[in-house]
């Protein structure tokens, strides 16, 4: 599988990472870190997050951290739709 991200998903990774950089740049890098590796797991398992309300969205959650992925499998691609704190309103 090929992991694909959509540009709200790019705006959310770089959200995060600017906001935990403010206080703690190296923070900031491990937590992008564990994000990134909890979606390349998806190469393998595309089908391992919860299935969602919404028709054909998947939940991930990112271990250690309070953060989930929302994405969607299509074919021979994993589209990465939110990264998202898990206290903001999904």
């Amino acid at each position: 599988m090929r992991i694909r991200y959509a540009p709200r998903a790019i705006k959310n990774l770089n959200q995060i990472r600017e906001y935990i950089s403010k206080d703690n740049p190296e923070a900031a890098w491990v937590v992008a870190s564990f994000v990134r590796r909890a979606i390349n797991t998806l190469k393998l398992w595309p089908y391992q997050g919860r299935a969602t309300e919404r028709e054909n969205v998947r939940r991930l959650v990112v271990t250690n951290y309070p953060y989930v992925v929302y994405y969607t499998v299509r074919k021979e691609s994993v589209i990465v739709l939110n990264v998202l704190h898990t206290s903001r309103n999904h």
